[in-house]
């Protein structure tokens, strides 16, 4: 009896087992693989793909048929590596390589891209209408007006109680920022981008200077930025940057000169005062799947102190393509505002981009923790406002137009910021007299891809 037992145990286990294991060799995985393929049953077939792969079956046609339905399903992030793997076996197939450069644009992976199309053969870059890999290939203008909502709380401004105490406030009216910016392809793997912009700010500034004290409601404050910017492709998937920026301060200096006789009162002049701040930044990138990792290095002299910034990002992206993502960073930020205390914060930044409708795309975002001094967009952007934005929140409208290479940009912000009467004390700068301001920023830009 136990024998019986045993026997049809057994029998049973090999009736279980025995169709999978015809599912696993070559001939009847090719032959179901290509019926999924043309039955168009995506899911199933990268099921049945990925236990073909999983027992040690591996070819041309599997990967192919694996990516294309990762490709169909839009799925584009988690499709490029299995084109890649059937270009290792077959690297001139042209079908493969049109479904692998697609991929990486619709994912967001330029640069892969455009080093792969430069291995192109001339007739399959003219089926895909690529043009010259190197050149021009970008140029936007964006404006971007501030205003600060608070106007009773400059209206009723309070100076500081102690008159005994040099130091300065400012706070910020409204600004106005344009901004030029150029992308080049020098080579297949090198994109270089620079912009210049030019800022005007209306601020209120109040300073007290060896027992004088100024009172500038609409004091005019101005400065040039330049940034040159390059990424390299150092392989597939990752990148290294490196920005320069420098910006050009224009405050005004505020003297008094005395009459000419006892009795005639002094007069208060002003002039520009020029100076010259830097900033570097040195950013790495890596591709993984769904996933790009990176960290970020900066170091400035923003308002005449000595900053560096150590960045840390992610980015997700859940479907394999850009119609939803998730970008944070992380930062640890220090100002050295005297080299024997060092301000030290950390700032943290989301942003969730969701693609409305074909072709418009909505980015919300939020940071959280004080930023001043503050190195932004691998350096091309710099918040060197001395005054801490101690909120910010907003959303960046995206529309882009594939046939004409245009893009539209729309961006709103809702910040606060506060300011201090600021002065020295035992060689560290203190703060009294604090104040909180609405600011409302809105952006506005168009893009041009060649």
């Amino acid at each position: 009896m136990r024998k019986l037992i045993l026997v049809i145990s057994t029998w049973f286990v090999l009736l279980t087992i025995a169709p999978g294991q015809a599912v696993m060799n070559f001939t009847t995985l090719d032959k179901q693989s290509y019926e999924l393929y043309l039955e168009k049953r995506w899911q199933d077939l990268i099921s049945l793909g990925k236990n073909g792969l999983d027992n040690g079956i591996d070819y041309f046609y599997l990967r192919m048929r694996i990516g294309i339905a990762y490709y169909e399903l839009r799925n584009y992030r988690r499709a490029i590596p299995h084109f890649r793997k059937a270009l290792i076996f077959n690297s001139k197939d042209q079908f493969t390589n049109e479904y692998l450069y697609y991929s990486y644009l619709f994912s967001g992976r330029n640069a892969d891209a455009i080093n792969l199309s430069e291995k192109f053969t001339v007739l399959l870059q003219q089926k895909l209408g690529i043009g010259k890999v190197t050149g021009l290939k970008s140029f936007s203008v964006y404006n971007t007006y501030s205003l600060n909502t608070n106007q009773e709380k400059l209206d009723d401004f309070n100076i500081p109680g102690d008159t005994s105490t040099d130091g300065w406030q400012n706070v910020m009216r409204s600004y106005n920022l344009i901004q030029l910016n150029f992308e080049h392809v020098v080579l297949p793997g090198l994109r270089l981008s620079h912009g210049y912009g030019y800022f005007i700010k209306q601020r209120f500034h109040f300073f007290r200077q060896d027992g004088i004290s100024g009172l500038y409601p609409e004091e005019t404050y101005k400065q040039i930025q330049i940034y040159v910017s390059g990424d390299l492709l150092v392989s597939h998937g990752f990148t290294a940057g490196l920005t320069l920026h420098y910006i050009n301060l224009r405050p005004l200096v505020y003297y008094e000169t005395g009459g000419a006789r006892a009795w005639q009162p002094g007069s208060t002049y002003a002039s520009t005062n020029r100076s010259d701040n830097f900033a570097g930044y040195f950013s790495l990138n890596k591709d993984l799947g769904t996933f790009t990792v990176g960290l970020g290095l900066g170091a400035a002299n923003l308002n005449d102190n000595i900053q560096f910034q150590k960045d840390l990002f992610l980015s997700v992206f859940p479907l394999g393509n850009l119609n939803f993502y998730l970008s944070s960073k992380a930062t640890h930020h220090s100002d050295f505002l005297n080299l024997d205390n060092p301000v030290n914060k950390w700032i943290f930044e989301q942003k969730i981009g969701i693609k409305v409708f074909k072709p418009v795309w909505i980015e919300l975002y939020g940071s959280f923790g004080e930023k001043s001094d503050f190195i932004d967009y691998s350096g091309t952007v710099i918040y060197n406002e001395f005054n801490p934005l101690t909120s910010n929140m907003g959303f960046n409208l995206i529309f882009s137009h594939e046939k004409t290479g245009t893009q539209l940009y729309l961006n709103w912000r809702n910040q606060t910021i506060r300011s201090s009467f600021n002065f020295y004390s035992d060689n560290t700068i203190n703060t009294i007299n604090d104040n909180v301001f609405n600011i409302q920023t809105i952006t506005g830009g168009v893009k041009w891809n060649f």
